[in-house]
């Protein structure tokens, strides 16, 4: 783990490209796009992208970028949130990605601290910060889990290869708006995966340490990301999220199983997929077991994330384990 107790100085040449996308959230944005007018480092681009957004975000963000002349706006129809970031990723300029939510913030000094960093660490591809949730309400409050209950869950982990690998196996290590981004990793990592409801950053991650890029936690005390916790997504579906979950773990299998064999000196070649498989075997038991056998809105998500022969093993196993639990 590297950490620094001072502020570097950073070369203010290198141009980091912030992408925004947005939908719906015109309320919000202003606040965004004013936590990087507020930077310390100025050398950034603001990519906002409205994805068919249907309140006042096209009027905002217009508005912002007539202040400001490093805010882009670009405005597409709808393709959900990966289909947002590409569209940023393929209009970014800068020598660095840093990725924004527009509901979420930036601390003032977090551009200049990872830049300079990154430029005194060429190795470094991908490095990443500590994080803070809040609300609306009491922003000045604010806590290191998404549940507010003064968890720290970030694992802290560098390096590359396996050691990352089956750190992301084992669960998503930062949220989207904490890392700075090599813009040059896009040569070998395919974009976000527009098909994706959610978990596509997890997604992301994971074919950049399956590429073999560097991740490093940046551990600084003024360099953190600030996510937004709303109302409605403190008491999100947790069937729906485990669902999600599941369909991500089915695409951590195929990525592993297309990769080559790993690098010599590692744990078991493969560690990674059978601690994959087993959380997936975990949550199918928690899914099938909470689903009632003629529950059709619950069942065919499953039968469409695991495909018939799966699907079937697990509903019988969840059917048995049912029979056998009935008290009699």
């Amino acid at each position: 783990m590297t950490s620094h107790t001072e502020k570097t100085n950073s070369a203010p040449d290198e141009l980091v490209s912030v992408i925004v996308p947005c939908f719906n959230y015109g309320s919000l944005l202003t606040e965004t796009v004013a936590s990087l007018r507020n930077q310390t480092y100025a050398h950034w681009e603001a990519l906002i992208v409205d994805d068919g957004s249907t309140d006042h975000t096209a009027e905002v963000a217009r508005q912002l970028a007539s202040e400001d002349g490093r805010v882009r706006y670009i405005h597409q129809k709808n393709q959900g949130l990966p289909g947002a970031r590409n569209t940023g990723l393929r209009h970014a300029r800068g020598n660095y990605i840093q990725f924004l939510d527009s509901d979420d913030l930036l601390s003032r000094e977090k551009l200049e601290l990872q830049v300079a960093y990154m430029q005194s660490h060429p190795e470094v591809d991908i490095s990443y910060t500590g994080c803070y949730y809040f609300n609306s309400e009491a922003p000045e409050v604010r806590f290191p889990d998404h549940g507010m209950r003064g968890t720290d869950w970030m694992p802290r982990i560098s390096g590359r290869g396996n050691r990352i690998v089956e750190a992301l196996v084992e669960r998503n290590i930062m949220p989207v708006n904490s890392p700075l981004v090599r813009a040059s990793i896009l040569k070998k990592v395919d974009s976000f995966d527009r098909g994706m409801k959610s978990l596509e950053d997890w997604d992301f991650w994971m074919k950049c340490a399956l590429a073999g890029y560097s991740f490093q936690f940046f551990d600084h005390p003024d360099a953190y990301a600030l996510i937004r916790v709303h109302g409605a997504s403190m008491t999100q579906d947790q069937f729906k999220m485990l669902v999600y979950e599941l369909k991500m773990r089915e695409r951590i299998d195929k990525h592993l199983r297309a990769r080559r064999a790993p690098e010599s000196g590692s744990a078991k070649p493969d560690a990674a997929r059978e601690m994959n498989r087993s959380r997936a075997t975990e949550i199918c038991k928690i899914l099938f077991r909470k689903t009632s056998a003629g529950d059709l809105k619950r069942l065919r998500p499953l039968l469409k994330t695991l495909g018939p022969k799966k699907f079937m093993r697990h509903y019988f196993s969840a059917l048995n384990h049912k029979r056998k639990n009935v008290p009699l």
